[in-house]
């Protein structure tokens, strides 16, 4: 069975019979670190980049103290999940970089190739279809 994460409506990831529910995350930053890092997961995202994210309108003075405690609470949570769950934070670059495995299904992306399909479809005028 592969992975499912949702970052779309309700946040949870669904894999092996287990569920990670939203309230499981740390909190609405959690929610926000995880969501941000799954969407950019192509490359890694600077501590810089994170913190903009967490906080877009001012940054906190203890932002650093409290990125750490998020990443670490993001890492144990996934790690929590078990080891059939293909979803790891890594260090990498000088940033974190959140790998997924193959199978992973996301909400999001699969509602993007979805539309993509819906407008090749009319293009070809298979109106059914899409």
């Amino acid at each position: 069975m592969s992975t499912r994460v949702y970052i779309t409506g309700r946040m949870y990831i669904e894999s092996a019979g287990r569920f990670v529910d939203e309230q499981q995350f740390p909190g609405r930053q959690g929610r926000i670190l995880f969501a941000y890092l799954i969407c950019h997961r192509q490359r890694p995202m600077t501590r810089a980049e994170l913190a903009d994210a967490l906080w877009p309108e001012t940054l906190p003075p203890s932002r650093e103290t409290a990125l750490n405690a998020l990443i670490s609470k993001l890492r144990g949570l996934l790690n929590g999940i078990g080891p059939s769950v293909p979803m790891t934070l890594a260090v990498a670059s000088g940033g974190y970089l959140l790998q997924v495995g193959d199978g992973t299904w996301i909400d999001r992306e699969a509602a993007a190739e979805a539309i993509d399909q819906a407008e090749g479809m009319v293009r070809s005028n298979d109106w059914k279809g899409a």
